[in-house]
């Protein structure tokens, strides 16, 4: 699943690196977003690439009740009522520097953070949907859509975010008949990084750049400075 991300590029850079065109929302730095929250993403009009605003957590526009899904499986995408039209109709690419991920180690979850190795921007396959509260508000929705992870991920989650390359993206947002199976192995695992991060960020109210801030294995390292002489040679 993906239930936490990070952007922090400018909104110049997202334009400039991710070949868009123009931007309808004013964008700052986040490094712990989450579901609830309003969240940019790249939509297509009239052949252009532009960025808007969503509220992360997808809504059927036929559903009575407010109740968001952050997610959707891209196996089961196409037969689900809640997915079957957005996905045909309704797409849209979510950037991003990076996402979190946990891991259970010894009973804990440890949290990830996940990234390219060369630290581009990454873009999260979407959909979105228009949901009307009381007959009179009219509220845009979307989630991220995820894949079995690929062998990197895997040591980590058995679950990633489907991430589309750039070279995919028209493809992508001009609705075209896909194999989503085929654009989900088009991302390689080679290209991925990820490190320990503090545990802080499973707090929605911690939002700074320590959240991506590497941490070292404490466990790993006890017995490094153990003696005397090693401690001494703090001090060289």
């Amino acid at each position: 699943m993906c239930g936490r991300f990070a952007l922090t590029d400018s909104e110049d850079k997202i334009i400039f690196s991710l070949g868009l065109h123009n931007s309808k929302v004013k964008i700052n730095p986040r490094y712990n977003i989450y579901p609830s929250e309003k969240i940019p993403v790249i939509l297509k009009q009239d052949g252009l690439l532009y960025l808007d605003l969503m509220v992360w957590g997808f809504i059927p526009f036929w559903s009575k009740t407010k109740t968001p899904l952050i997610n959707a499986k891209v196996e089961t995408i196409k037969e689900k009522p809640s997915f079957r039209q957005a996905i045909s109709k309704r797409r849209c690419l979510i950037p991003a520097n990076g996402f979190y991920e946990w891991n259970r180690e010894r009973s804990k979850k440890q949290p990830y953070y996940i990234s390219y190795k060369n630290n581009n921007l990454l873009a999260f396959a979407g959909i979105w949907e228009d949901w009307i509260l009381n007959d009179r508000e009219k509220i845009r929705t979307c989630c991220i859509l995820t894949s079995l992870s690929n062998s990197f991920m895997l040591k980590i989650h058995n679950r990633m975010p489907l991430i589309i390359t750039q070279n995919n993206f028209d493809m992508w947002l001009d609705f075209s008949e896909i194999s989503l199976k085929n654009l989900n192995a088009s991302f390689q695992s080679d290209s991925m990084q990820a490190w320990k991060v503090s545990k802080k960020v499973n707090s929605t109210k911690f939002d700074n750049p320590h959240c991506i801030k590497k941490i070292v294995d404490n466990e790993k390292y006890k017995d490094v400075f153990s003696t005397p002489e090693a401690q001494g040679k703090l001090f060289d």
